[in-house]
């Protein structure tokens, strides 16, 4: 029997862990209402929201019972382990149905008259959490501002003048005007020229 219980605590949290992912979802949308879940399909699924909150605070009080006064319990009643086994197996199987009356008639009243000293502890919680926040983002912030304006000395590089390089008289011609052309060239313009000028004679 003492393993017959964590197997039934692990079944009632995979329980309640899918319960919770269906009471998620939104409602399906209905074509009479344009395309919007219907008002039924609202109202079941925030009747299923408060069941099953309901019965993940009758959870997290069992497990606070389990880890404070459980140990001392035991002690006193006989074949505990069989009635723990028992009790659990009744809340999977009426799960919402017997959350409900444990939440509002034993947890509902224990915690009713210190709610404002509990939202009060919470607030200041809340506060302390925000400062807390607050004072370590603040240097981290201004470090990002400080790196993303900070100038990128690898993109400013300086500009490096390119080698000239040798052209091959097969490929590029030099830039250079070749002499021995140069004279050809004047002596073909000058027979040209007194070519034309003897045939104006005629």
């Amino acid at each position: 029997m003492p393993l017959v219980a964590p197997l039934l605590r692990l079944v009632m949290v995979l329980l309640n862990v899918y319960e919770t992912f269906k009471v998620l979802k939104m409602p399906q949308p209905s074509t009479r209402h344009g395309g919007k879940p219907s008002v039924r399909a609202i109202s079941q699924r925030k009747r299923d929201m408060k069941g099953c909150l309901t019965v993940w605070i009758v959870w997290c009080c069992l497990t606070l019972y389990e880890r404070v006064i459980e140990g001392i319990v035991s002690l006193f009643i006989p074949f505990y382990d069989e009635l723990k086994s028992l009790i659990l197996v009744f809340l999977i199987l009426t799960r919402a149905r017997s959350a409900e009356p444990i939440f509002l008639h034993l947890i509902r009243p224990v915690l009713k008259p210190y709610t404002p000293t509990l939202d009060m502890i919470l607030d200041l919680s809340c506060m302390f959490g925000d400062i807390a926040y607050l004072v370590v983002t603040t240097p981290i912030r201004h470090a990002q501002a400080w790196w993303y304006q900070k100038p990128l000395d690898s993109e400013t590089e300086p500009d490096v003048q390119e080698p000239q390089t040798k052209f091959s008289s097969a490929s590029n011609p030099p830039s250079t005007a070749d002499p021995h052309i140069t004279i050809k060239k004047a002596a073909s313009s000058t027979v040209r020229i007194n070519y034309t000028s003897f045939a104006m004679q005629f």
